[in-house]
């Protein structure tokens, strides 16, 4: 930190500690880079592209979340229901059955695939994964024929 007169020092309060308030001073052009807030011109304390960096992360605000995911149920070998989200339904049946998905489903063999509801964003699959879950049975099941 530099010390010395300067026009960007300018004292400011520190908590009290005890009967004494302490002063101090701090230089702003210090602080502003110490904190990683952008430097002069158009790169942040790291380096990178202010401009750049920023105009991705508006343009991931826009689209609102990519809608590739599936919400699917498995009826499994003993009778049971599993449900579950994938981005690809179709590699993740098979990984159940290979024994490489959920531990639920592996000593259940076979699966086969009864619902399935895409085009979901992540938090939206989530969501209705979590709504299937705590339907009861008969409920999945209409469900289940009303699609076929």
């Amino acid at each position: 930190m530099k010390i010395g007169k300067s026009r960007n020092f300018r004292p400011f309060l520190l908590p009290k500690r005890g009967n004494k308030r302490y002063t101090t001073s701090v230089d702003l052009k210090w602080a502003v880079f110490s904190f990683g807030e952008p430097r002069a011109g158009k790169h942040d304390a790291k380096g990178f592209n202010v401009e750049n960096k920023y105009l991705k992360m508006i343009r991931g605000m826009k689209k609102k979340g990519r809608r590739e995911w599936t919400v699917y149920i498995l009826r499994c070998g003993d009778g049971s229901l599993y449900t579950g989200i994938a981005k690809d339904v179709e590699t993740r049946v098979k990984q159940h059955l290979e024994g490489r998905g959920a531990t639920y489903t592996r000593t259940r063999l076979p699966v086969t695939l009864v619902y399935q509801q895409g085009n979901l964003t992540h938090s939206k699959a989530l969501i209705r994964e979590a709504q299937i879950k705590r339907m009861p049975r008969s409920k999945k099941e209409e469900m289940m024929i009303a699609i076929a």
